[in-house]
């Protein structure tokens, strides 16, 4: 069983340098998420500061009306959704 085990892993990550692959995609998986947090962060503050300005001065009905359809549609999504429709029609449509 363990030989077994040894030879996989072996063919699997060592052979070959392979190990490099699995690195390298963690890395930029880990890009990938730090920007996209940083960017979740800054549109959601924006989308409060929009929401919270109307709801106490009533200015900004226009780009209050915007983040209420915003906040509505990606609510409303289920995240699998979103990332079939990122995908195939934001990426499908760039190839």
């Amino acid at each position: 069983m363990w030989k077994n085990f040894t030879d996989a892993f072996y063919l699997n990550f060592v052979d070959d340098n392979r190990w490099r692959y699995l690195s390298e995609g963690l890395k930029t998986t880990l890009i990938i998420t730090f920007f996209a947090c940083l960017m979740g962060i800054a549109l959601g503050f924006v989308v409060g500061m929009i929401r919270s300005t109307y709801e106490k001065t009533g200015k900004l009905k226009v780009l209050n009306a915007i983040c209420k359809v915003y906040l509505t549609v990606i609510r409303g999504t289920p995240v699998l959704v979103q990332l079939l429709i990122i995908y195939f029609v934001v990426f499908g449509s760039a190839g």
